[in-house]
């Protein structure tokens, strides 16, 4: 599993998604502590930002500009193509 880490730890969407997962994981462990969260009548709406602020942060490469995909990421036909393959396929062009 090869992850750019430098460049994933500089990302908005993967901070927001860590910390929304790691406050929706707190939320579901902590009555085994003992320890109750209660946001009131909120509650589902603040656990479904969370969750799509998770989402945000798992589906964004940071290794693009903003939140679209590559073009060479966007050719692709399948999982194990590399960026050299499609640039190869598509006659240098992406």
């Amino acid at each position: 599993m090869n992850i750019n880490w430098k460049i994933r730890l500089k990302s908005l969407p993967f901070w927001a998604g860590m910390l929304s997962a790691l406050v929706v994981f707190g939320q579901s462990i902590a009555p085994l502590f003992g320890l109750t969260i209660d946001f009131g009548p909120i509650q589902d709406a603040v656990n479904a930002i969370l969750m799509l602020l998770v989402a945000w942060g798992v589906l964004v490469d940071p290794t693009t500009p903003k939140t679209a995909d590559s073009g060479v990421t966007m050719a692709k036909t399948k999982i194990q193509e590399t960026a050299q393959d499609v640039l190869k396929n598509n006659g240098g062009k992406e």
